[in-house]
């Protein structure tokens, strides 16, 4: 009797074993990233061709610093399917291209995002994904410089979602480098940027710019906007904590943009 009870045992344990492509991917949703990489990894060795499995990776691989992997993927995932998801395909890739500072791609693919994406139209909810790939090629402009296409975008981003935060915060970003401080002080008040952001890394540049609104402003608390994007090594505001803050004051100093 110890024999049949073993091959069923070994029957259930290899039906147990089996995952298919789907469960694969679905499980790599609900863990961390580096598992993560592994299960797509084996759904992608039953099937290369599986568009989605090949678009999570590339974002694990984003996430924990592997570039050149996330654009492979991404690249090979837009050559099977390049409309797969309303553009996000071309809009993760321009993040990676624009994280490591290669501007014009990026700027280039958030224009492919903007062609292929579906837009809804709502004046309180996000339409998905046309403000973000708006915002995002916004920020990759205002990087390289061009601050009037870098506006134009913003705005677009925020008409497609009012609320935006992060578009909010770029466009009085904006208005602060050309002294637009009304501008800035509103678009600060709707994005709602306060002391619960400063936990996060990705808003160190807009506590700096809200510190030099503030410092425009005859607002004394700029130094606590610059320390908290200090915190995050913000070398400007490392820089202006040490001149205006550290060393007892702003008298007689000019206006900063």
């Amino acid at each position: 009797m110890i024999r049949p009870l073993c091959c069923v045992l070994l029957l259930i344990a290899g039906g147990c074993a089996y995952k298919s492509v789907t469960q694969l991917v679905e499980e790599g949703e609900e863990t961390t990233e580096r598992k993560a990489i592994r299960l797509y990894t084996h759904a992608l060795a039953n099937e290369p061709s599986n568009v989605l499995a090949l678009w999570r990776r590339g974002n694990e691989y984003a996430k924990t610093n592997q570039p050149e992997k996330a654009i492979a993927d991404f690249t090979q995932a837009i050559a099977l399917e390049p409309t797969y998801n309303s553009g996000y395909l071309f809009g993760d890739r321009g993040e990676v291209l624009e994280a490591t500072n290669h501007l014009p791609e990026a700027i280039r693919d958030y224009t492919t995002a903007l062609a292929v994406c579906l837009p809804t139209r709502s004046p309180d909810l996000p339409s998905t994904p046309m403000e973000n790939f708006y915002f995002y090629r916004g920020r990759a402009r205002l990087k390289a410089g061009d601050t009037i296409a870098a506006l134009v975008d913003t705005d677009s981003a925020i008409y497609y979602y009012h609320k935006f935060p992060r578009a909010r915060f770029q466009r009085a970003r904006l208005a602060v480098i050309r002294g637009d401080y009304d501008q800035a002080l509103a678009d600060y008040e709707v994005g709602g940027l306060g002391p619960y952001d400063t936990q996060f890394p990705d808003y160190a540049d807009d506590f700096f710019y809200m510190g030099l609104l503030k410092f425009n402003r005859q607002d004394t608390s700029y130094c606590t906007c610059w320390a908290a994007a200090a915190r995050y090594n913000h070398q400007r505001a490392k820089a202006y904590l040490a001149k205006y803050c550290n060393t007892g004051g702003r008298k007689g100093q000019k206006k900063q943009r």
